[in-house]
């Protein structure tokens, strides 16, 4: 799976209007899904372009709960605009009250989301430790 490396600490959503952060997230996915080859197949006199998932790995540090109505508006681009592309989330230096936090937000993702999201254990705090534990998952890999 292609990998993106979000850095809650690195992100102000609150410097941005609504409409802004929209068009940013918006261009930042486009922009990944661009870079990642397609395969196209045959079938049955059909053509059809497919398209890999990907994985987003998140580093909790700098989290806060302002950021969660950023957070379902993100969640709502994605499941509407780019529905399918998933293939896993990893949370990393997850916040220990996250598991709050993780109760309100996972009602607004339907199974299959909830189904790609893993907490990585405490010992996993950077991208390669990362890498490794998402390594050990049965993950939906390839194409959609």
């Amino acid at each position: 799976l292609p990998i993106t490396y979000f850095r809650c600490w690195k992100w102000k959503p609150e410097l941005a209007s609504s409409d802004e952060s929209e068009k940013h997230l918006a261009y930042h996915i486009h922009h990944l899904l661009r870079r990642i080859p397609t395969t196209t197949t045959r079938s049955s006199n059909k053509q059809k372009e497919e398209i890999s998932r990907i994985c987003v790995i998140f580093d909790m540090r700098g989290f806060s709960s302002s950021m969660l109505p950023h957070i379902h508006k993100c969640i709502n681009i994605l499941r509407c605009q780019y529905p399918g592309r998933a293939g896993a989330m990893c949370f990393i230096n997850v916040p220990v009250y996250f598991t709050t936090v993780w109760k309100i937000i996972s009602p607004w993702l339907d199974e299959e989301i909830r189904s790609k999201v893993f907490f990585a254990e405490r010992d996993v705090d950077d991208v390669e430790k990362a890498v490794g534990f998402l390594n050990g998952m049965e993950l939906k890999t390839g194409l959609y």
